[in-house]
């Protein structure tokens, strides 16, 4: 036999033979068969003589059978997959006659080392059966073996298609077990002939010796298996209960069947010599088996068993605790116990202790070699099957739990190996404790149990569990046995120690129920060494580890015995214990001890385990004197080490009966004399206060998670631990002046409400109020301290009933009241939500408002920088006393308390969530808004120390940040801004808002009294709320309109409230009526109502939104108030000097005049800015369609004076213009500025009254600056190339860089702006076609103007090719360098939205020419410019037909100028789920482009150039590419030379741009080949086919197009599938002509076939083809051959005679050789 390759693995068993109702059977095994032995055929002349199959077999089906000799396990593997189809596609006769011949192949296969083969060879198996159906009955006696053993093959693949195999042959379970005991004697021969096979006789020598001992495993442990399970299924199961003298038929043939089975059973035990040799083989898997099979004899067949045989096996079997092998020990295992409860005699075969006794406990000793999972549950069974007389004396009890022992933390013991020793440990003690006389023998004596509890379960399990087995310090007796120690200083796993613990339990509860007196010695012993523990404290190295475990095992012992009502734990371990160990436990004062003594009580309770005679309520007083006497003083010693565990044991000791007794007892004992001097550093000693405090804390987490389960009656509920001496104790800390933080936390405590879940107050009602009370009063006291006269102020609007308070406090009580109020704000901190539940109370709001005021005056503090300042400040105030110490030091001191205060408040108010302000009270509330409104208005007013605009600018980020965090609702926040912004004595002056018949109105005073105090507050006031609507919007403080209905519509707004009216105009006629500084223009053309905030100036902020709230629908004033108000705006805004638009006119008139020297230049600008003014332009459409539209009608008087104005300008330019050769005179850039604007106003409002010579001076005006920008945008461009070639660092590149912008003239581009707005007008009037205007317009229209024109919007796209280079070579550069320029752009938004509105709609001659300008320039060459001429080129490419005479000559000129494609094409990218996000947008942009066929989006998005917009770009070119140049495309691929890039390039395409190409080639394909009689065509699109049919008379030809998954990269494939009528050599050219078409058409699939057919119809029109590409219609330019030989008169294409010229350097005809 040849070589086999290949691995085989593990197996199951055939499950499936048995019935459901049998139950399961064993499972696994190895298996194979000799296959030297043929099959025999059904009339065999000779043993081996050749089969010979009848002549109508399969040639297919005997051409596989031979295949399947080779030796190469890929042809086997075909040969069974053909054979399997061919079985299943052949009628099933003739499938019969090749059974003998594949039974023969069969049985050879499945010995084959590739473990594929032999599956495949199942599955054959499957298909042959399911043929023939009953046709394998006459050759199942000899495939029945092998079919057999294959199911217990190693491979689970294997085993599995072997079962399926037999099932297909046998659906039924009966049917199955059938077949079985039909075989059984064939069966049982030929797996006994499995095992005489020895490894040479497996195969041939050339098999490898690894490969031949694996294949001999698996035979033999398969065979044993099979055996094994055989036996089991007919003997175990089937057979079991056959009567052999029954009469019935079916039973005779049972009992036939089971003679034969026991007959052949016997013959292969014989055979085989009790299967000893096996059993003692090197292969465990071989080993493992073994047990299986005997275990399977000694169930079923126990009479082949006799003494001969038990001499033999008894010592191998009972022995066999020498097999290390973790695999076997299983079926070991079972093999035992079956064998030693079946003949207990053979114990007697054997040496025992030599044997099997020194084998086991070395066995036990090794942790079972690792199979403790498996072997710990035996070891009980094990014991119940040694036989009495097996064991002599009490030394064997010993040393199994010894050996036992020791064996547990051998190698790693995991979770899974402790709990199955501890709960094998527990059955096993228990087991030889109940059975001690049994093990014993002669040997047993009444104290045997005892020195089990003694020496096993005291010294050496309870020892071990306390961990005291490493612990010198102890007195307890050590184990006597040698190995006992073994364990000394392991650390256990935690796991280890739990189910040790529950071992012990549960051992010492099962004593209990059967042995009292055991149970005595048991507690006894354990007690001792408890208290052993106790008395020696910390001199033991791991006390706390011995008392933790004491602790856990009584915490167990309450789980698993109290619980049940059993009171032994008490009785026997707690009670003795605590008894003894009460008197050590307080005197070693540790906290375990503490915590034990704590879990104790919890457990079994105080009464019982401190009184040994409880008998109810007469013990209740005993138990309050001992708690009195011993325990709550002992508890609240104060040691800080034991403090906490005390605590937890006091509340333990809590009992229903005496709770409030003992409660009083707490609270009297707190506040008694201290019998412990404190010292602050060195003590460890806590006073009693700390401890209640400790107390309450306790008490609330457990009534508020539900643990005080020892109080079932009184004090599960808050109200019980309320009490008078509790409420007189807080009262009493309040009033210590000497407050620490231990005052603070017991107040904390007894409040309760550090969080919103905390509900539970200690403290009555009354005290709560008290506490209140004197926080606020205690806060407040730190506002008497300031230096400002508001905060005094504030202090009685916070305590308005102790106006005394208002006298500045003495000097040396400065730093107590910050520390009083430090106090007061740490109570409130730590109990802050159970005072604010009192809702009734007045008090809340004022502390509340505290906190605002207190860290309000903090911050102004600290606002005062000049020291000197300050020290005047306070030497002005009358103190009473003199300093007693330097201003210096007092300052420092004071502002360190405040800033520490100040601090702590606003991290405090910043943590409340804004739930808490939205749950507050309505009432709370609104006290609170009007505290801090009056407050604020009294620092704005009374403040003198800072100057005005500071104080304004502190005043309204208080407001502001107090609005962010307290949230007030819509009515609320009206109310609060009506409250702060009321009228009062200094404000306002002039407006004062008034309610006349129930509306409200404003009341002008017109001679208001003022004097210099008053005048400077008013200034304070106007300047604060003008910083306050500069915060919030004038929406908000003027309008009266919500932050979140300033989108709403009027209606939506209630106006018809009285005086306190939603708006609130008066306040910026308030702001108005005070002495205006100097008047800021603004730009007219750009502002809108969203914008008013941006004004700089006040005054003239607060005029727009005056005028904005009294242009509004639902204005508030009345006629005669407005007119009355503005006259004096008016007055004193101007003076009393009223103009009118003609006024200001003829005035800009005056100033233009012909000489600048004579006019003031400011005139001119201001008188020109107010002119321009009044002609507003607006702007609308966004930069696809930008309109400039005019905002009013305008008279004919303003026309004139307007045209008037413009010659006089031009004027005043040209006279500028023409002095510059002969002075140094130049016009201002601000009034050349405002005369471009000029422009723009008089081509929108005055157009049609303009001359040429005024058309030819705004021409000239317009072209001039766009012109300069340009230039201006270029030289940067030039700056920044410069900067970045000739860098000499990237660090000097950069500041070139930053430099460049901060330096650009900002002028330019506003002259530019304004000059864009009016050439969008002139581009707009261009495209009317107006009659009234013909004139204007022709002359707009005409020749010279028409240049200009197109001249600027040249220019204007110069300027944008070179912003996007300046955009390309900064990023090249990096990412901050792009950062910078593109900054610069995005300050002139306005600007490029008017740039990219020419951009978007230049023509193309224009776009040319300033193309060829970018081309002149000759920047530094990056990829922007090869991109944008990329696209520009593939966007004209795709505008044009199909069949353009200009797209073959771009085809024509690409091909030939060998455009770089590679520098377009994506690389490198990643699989979709790696994409980088470059790559990312790349993908995204090819895909979108090859749908979408435009490139326009990624072009528009390109400025400002970036990473994530060039990557979007180059994939949206590389989609376009692959669309329009499929082909060249593909011939720039299969030249690329590095493999990792053409596979990410493909990998690329074939994910993202080849669907939608293909969709799209298909589509087209479908919708635009038109078929017609000779024609036709069909798309496959899963297939990605094109079938194309051509039939013409009696011809015909199928051609089959199939496209790449990776289309157009790799080639297209052409196949002719049918032809009809053509000849060979036709169908061959025309399927190359198809195929030139398709793979060199720069287009789509479409028109290569169209163009293919149409080269078809010419040819059956008689047209001749071209020699050389022997197509009619060239493959590129689709011309005809017209070039013709003179000799031989064929025509050729001119591009195939040019190639055929140029590749053969000749001039000849290709055909004739003549001269052409």
């Amino acid at each position: 036999m040849g070589k086999q390759k290949g691995r085989a693995s593990s197996s199951g068993m055939a499950a499936s033979l048995v019935p459901q109702a049998q139950g399961a059977v064993p499972t696994v095994g190895f298996g194979g068969y000799h296959g030297a032995v043929r099959v025999e055929p059904a009339a065999p002349s000779a043993p081996d003589a050749p089969i010979r199959l009848a002549p109508d077999v399969d040639g297919e089906v005997l051409q596989n059978l031979k295949r399947l000799g080779r030796k190469d396990p890929t042809t086997k593997l075909k040969a069974l997959s053909a054979l399997s189809t061919l079985f299943a596609q052949t009628p099933g006769e003739e499938v019969v006659q090749i059974v003998p011949q594949w039974a023969f192949e069969y049985k050879r296969l499945l010995l084959d080392y590739n473990r594929e083969v032999r599956r495949a060879t199942h599955e054959a198996m499957s298909s042959l059966v399911t043929a023939i159906k009953k046709g394998i009955a006459p050759h199942l006696k000899s495939l029945m073996g092998p079919w057999w053993f294959s199911q217990f093959d190693p491979a689970p693949e294997v085993a599995q298609a072997a079962r399926r195999s037999f099932e297909a042959a046998f659906p039924q379970s009966e049917r199955r077990l059938d077949a079985l005991m039909l075989c059984v004697k064939e069966t049982f021969l030929y797996l006994s002939d499995n095992l005489k096979l020895t490894t040479q006789a497996l195969s041939d020598k050339a098999t490898p010796t690894d490969e031949l001992e694996d294949m001999h495993q698996r035979v033999i442990s398969s065979s044993l298996l099979a055996m094994a399970t055989l036996i089991d299924i007919l003997l175990g199961v089937k057979l079991q209960n056959c009567d052999v003298d029954s009469t019935s038929t079916e039973k005779r043939s049972l009992s036939k069947v089971r003679s034969t089975t026991l007959s052949s059973a016997e013959a292969a035990f014989c055979m085989h010599k009790c299967f000893l040799d096996v059993l003692k083989s090197k292969s465990a898997v071989i080993r493992s088996a073994t047990y299986s099979l005997l275990t399977s004899y000694i169930k079923h067949v126990p009479h082949v068993f006799d003494e001969e045989t038990m001499k033999k096996l008894s010592p191998t079997i009972l022995g066999a605790f020498h097999e290390k092998d973790v695999s076997c020990h299983s079926s070991m295992w079972d093999t035992i116990l079956v064998f030693s409860r079946k003949f207990p005699e053979a114990w007697s075969y054997c040496n025992i202790h030599k044997v099997v006794l020194s084998r086991f406990w070395n066995f036990l000793q090794n942790g079972c070699y690792g199979s403790k999972q498996i072997s710990y549950p035996r070891l009980v069974q094990f014991l119940d099957s040694i036989p009495p007389k097996a064991v002599m004396g009490q030394q064997f009890v010993f040393d199994f739990l010894h050996n036992l022992w020791d064996g547990r933390n051998q190698r790693q013991l995991s979770a899974a190996d402790s709990l199955a020793f501890c709960i094998a440990f527990k059955h096993i003690f228990l087991c030889l404790l109940e059975n001690v006389s049994r093990y014993s023998g002669e040997d047993s004596s009444d104290d045997t149990p005892i020195k089990l509890i003694t020496d096993i379960l005291a010294k050496i399990v309870w020892r071990d569990y306390l961990l005291l087995s490493g612990d010198t310090a102890g007195s307890g007796v050590q184990s006597s046995h040698k190995n006992s120690g073994s364990v000394v200083n392991t650390q256990y796993p935690m796991y280890y120690l739990q189910d040790l613990e529950k071992c012990i339990v549960e051992i010492l509860d099962v004593i209990a129920d059967t042995e009292h007196h055991l149970l005595n010695i048991s507690c006894e012993l354990l007690v001792r060494d408890c208290l052993d523990i106790i008395q020696q404290g910390e001199k033991l190295s791991k006390f706390q580890d011995h008392v933790e475990q004491l602790v856990s095992f009584f915490l167990s012992l309450d789980q698993l015995v109290v619980h049940k009502g059993k009171t032994w734990p008490l009785e026997r371990l707690a009670r003795p214990l605590v008894a003894q160990s009460l008197p050590a436990i307080m005197f070693v004062d540790t906290p375990s001890l503490v915590k034990l003594l704590s879990v104790l009580v919890e457990i079994f309770g105080p009464i019982p385990l401190f009184l040994k005679n409880y008998h109810g309520k007469s013990d209740v007083k005993s138990y309050l004197e001992l708690f009195n006497a011993d325990l709550l003083p002992w508890s609240f010693n104060g040691k800080y080490s034991t403090c906490n565990s005390k605590i937890d044991l006091l509340l333990s000791l809590f009992q229903d009966e005496c709770f409030f007794d003992q409660w009083c007892s707490i609270i009297k004992y707190t506040r008694a004399e201290q019998k412990h001097s404190i010292d602050d550093k060195t003590s460890n000693i806590k006073n009693r206060l700390e401890l209640l405090t400790l107390l309450l804390q306790k008490v609330r987490e457990r009534i508020a998670g539900g643990k005080l389960r020892n109080l079932q009656k009184n004090g599960y509920l808050p109200e019980h631990w309320r009490h008078d001496l509790l409420d007189a104790t807080a009262t009493s800390v309040l009033c210590d002046l000497t407050a620490a933080n231990h005052h603070v936390s017991f107040l904390c405590a007894a409040l309760g409400g550090s969080d919103q879940e905390d509900q539970i107050c200690f403290l009555s009602a009354e005290t709560v109020h008290k506490v209140l009370g004197s926080i606020v009063k205690d806060l407040a006291s730190a506002l008497l301290a300031s230096t400002f006269e508001w905060a005094r102020l504030a202090y009685s609007l916070l305590l308005p009933s102790e106006p005394e308070h208002l006298k500045l406090p003495e000097e040396n009580s400065l730093p107590i009241n910050f520390e009083t109020a430090l106090f007061a704000f740490k109570v409130l901190q730590g109990s802050f939500f159970s005072l604010g539940r009192l809702e009734e109370d007045s008090v809340f709001p004022s502390i509340l408002a505290s906190l605002f005021v207190i860290e309000w005056e903090c911050s102004m503090s600290l606002a005062i920088d000049d020291e000197s300042d300050l020290e005047g400040h306070i030497k002005g105030m009358d103190v009473g006393s003199s300093m007693s110490r330097s201003s210096k030091d007092y300052l420092d001191e004071k502002m360190h308390l405040k800033a520490n205060l100040a601090e702590s408040i606003h991290a405090f108010c910043q943590s409340l969530s804004p739930s808490f302000w939205n749950n507050l009270p309505s009432c709370t509330l609104n006290r609170l808004a009007n505290i801090l409104a009056q407050s604020v208005r009294y620092s704005v007013f009374q403040t003198r120390d800072l100057h005005v605009e500071k104080t304004a600018v502190l005043c309204s980020e208080w407001v502001v940040q107090m609005l962010k965090l307290i949230c007030l609702d819509d009515i609320n926040l009206q109310s609060f801004f009506d409250l702060l912004l009321s009228e009062g004595e200094y404000w306002p002056l002039w407006l004062k808002p008034c309610l006349q018949n129930g509306h409200a109105s404003v009341k002008v005073q017109l001679e208001p009294a003022i004097t210099d105090d008053i005048e400077l507050k008013h200034e304070r006031f106007v300047a604060f709320v003008d910083r306050l609507i500069l915060n919030l919007g004038f929406s908000e403080v003027i309008l009266g309109v919500p932050g979140n209905l300033r989108c709403a519509t009027s209606q939506s707004i209630d106006i018809t409230s009285p005086m306190s009216s939603l708006s609130r105009a008066w306040v910026a006629g308030g702001t108005l009526m005070h002495e205006s500084g100097p008047w800021v223009l603004f730009n007219a053309w750009h502002l809108s109502d969203n914008e008013i905030g941006k004004i700089q100036d006040r005054f003239l902020r607060a005029l727009v939104a005056l005028l904005f709230t009294t242009n509004t629908k639902n204005c508030l004033w009345r006629e005669s108030d407005a007119l009355v108000f503005f006259e004096q705006l008016l007055s004193n805004l101007f003076k009393a000097q009223r103009k009118s638009i003609l006024s200001w006119l003829e005035a800009a008139i005056s100033c233009l005049s012909s000489s600048p020297r004579e006019v003031p230049v400011q005139d001119i600008e201001d008188w020109m800015q107010v002119a321009l003014s009044c002609f507003p332009l607006s702007i609308t459409g966004g930069a696809q369609r930008l309109v400039v539209t005019v905002e009013r009608e305008i008279s004919d008087a303003e026309i004139s004076l307007m045209l008037t104005l413009f010659q006089k300008y031009q004027f005043f330019y040209n006279g500028a213009a023409s002095s510059l050769s002969t002075s140094e005179t130049v016009i201002p850039r601000t009034v050349e500025l405002l005369g471009v604007k000029l422009t723009a106003v008089m081509v929108g409002y005055c157009w049609t009254k303009l001359q040429e010579n005024d058309w030819h001076f705004v021409f000239r005006m317009v072209f001039k600056c766009i012109e300069s920008s340009a230039l201006l945008v270029e030289e940067m461009t030039d700056g920044i190339n410069d900067a970045v070639i000739n860098q000499v660092s990237s660090e000097d590149a950069l500041e070139k860089l930053k430099l460049m912008v901060s330096t650009t003239d900002k002028l330019t581009l506003s002259l530019a702006e304004s000059s864009l707005v009016t050439l969008c007008h002139l581009k707009h009037l261009g495209n009317l076609q107006e009659v009234e205007t013909a004139k204007s317009l022709q002359l707009i229209r005409s020749g010279d103007y028409a240049e200009s024109t197109n001249k600027m919007v040249e220019s204007i796209l110069r300027l944008f090719l070179a912003s996007g280079v300046s955009e390309a070579i900064a990023k090249s550069f990096g990412e901050e360098a792009s950062s910078i320029i593109g900054s610069s752009h995005r300050a002139y938004l306005h600007f490029w939205e008017l740039v990219a509105s020419f951009i978007n709609n230049a023509s193309p001659e224009i776009r040319r020419s300033a193309l060829e300008s970018m081309e002149l320039w000759g920047l530094t060459k990056g990829s922007v410019d090869v991109f944008i001429a990329w696209a520009l080129l593939l966007s004209h490419l795709q505008s044009l037909p199909s069949s353009s005479i200009i797209r073959e000559h771009v085809l024509q000129y690409i091909q030939e100028k060998h455009i770089p494609v590679k520098s377009a094409a994506p690389s490198g990218k990643k699989k979709d789920a790696e994409l980088l996000p470059e790559a990312e947008a790349a993908a995204k942009a090819s895909k979108n482009a090859i749908v979408t066929r435009s490139l326009l989006p990624y072009v528009e998005s390109l400025s400002p150039v970036g990473t994530l917009q060039m990557s979007s770009l180059a994939g949206s070119l590389y989609g376009m590419m692959i669309r329009l140049l499929p082909s060249f495309v593909r011939t720039w691929f299969t030249t690329l030379r590095d493999r990792s890039l053409s596979y990410s390039i493909e990998s690329f395409t074939r994910q993202w741009c080849s669907p939608p190409l293909l969709l799209d080639e298909f589509s087209q394909v479908k919708d635009s080949v038109y078929a017609d009689e000779n024609f036709s065509v069909s798309v496959n699109r899963s297939a990605y086919e094109i079938v194309a049919t051509y039939k013409k008379e009696e011809t015909g030809i199928d051609l089959v197009i199939r496209l790449p998954n990776c289309y157009p990269l790799r080639h297209v494939d052409v196949e002719c599938t049918r032809s009809l009528g053509i000849s060979e050599v036709k169908c061959r050219k025309w399927l190359l002509s198809l195929t030139s078409f398709v793979r060199n058409q720069n287009g789509a699939i479409a028109e290569a076939i169209r163009t293919w057919k149409s080269n078809f119809d010419k040819e059956f029109e008689g047209v001749e083809e071209c020699p050389i590409c022997y197509s009619i219609l060239h493959t590129s330019n689709h011309s005809l051959p017209r070039l013709a030989c003179k000799t031989c008169r064929h025509k050729f294409h001119g591009a195939c005679l040019y190639k055929w010229f140029s590749t053969s350097n000749k001039s000849t005809c290709p055909l004739c050789q003549t001269p052409f």
